[in-house]
């Protein structure tokens, strides 16, 4: 059951990228019970790269088998190429090696979540996910205000 006492978290645009319809509304369902609005969504990881780029979401939360462009690739090139560091970046993927974990940590994912899941499991990943986003953000804030920019 997804706990909806919870205060919403204070985010501005959420992107989802599966090519999945269902799981695409079934994680979109779980994010709005948990306070999110704001959601756009991409069905290959070629549209989902161009709106991150364009939409500079909060959180991204992405498989990796996707056609066009794979989840990995995608989330590098988000992190090293569009240069897209603050965003929180969550795999919800059915690969489940402890390999593929390594990789989506790797180049750049916050937390992997592997498939089949429960909302409340969703929930409670994304969550800490966040947590630890938000932390980091007030830490480069934090460096940036002592170096004077």
């Amino acid at each position: 059951m997804v706990d909806t006492s919870r205060k919403p978290p204070r985010l501005e645009r959420v992107l989802l990228v599966d090519d999945d319809p269902d799981i695409r509304r079934f994680i979109e369902s779980i994010f709005r019970a948990n306070g999110f609005e704001d959601i756009a969504s991409a069905d290959d990881g070629e549209e989902g790269l161009q709106l991150a780029s364009d939409l500079l979401p909060d959180l991204i939360a992405t498989n990796v088998m996707m056609p066009k462009l794979h989840g990995f690739e995608m989330v590098r090139w988000i992190r090293e190429d569009v240069g897209l560091t603050e965003p929180c970046i969550i795999f919800v993927t059915a690969k489940a090696l402890p390999s593929d974990r390594a990789l989506g940590l790797e180049v750049g994912a916050d937390e992997y979540i592997i498939k089949p899941f429960t909302p409340a499991d969703l929930s409670r990943k994304v969550d800490a996910a966040l947590a630890r986003t938000a932390a980091r953000r007030e830490g480069l804030a934090a460096r940036r205000r002592e170096a004077g920019r």
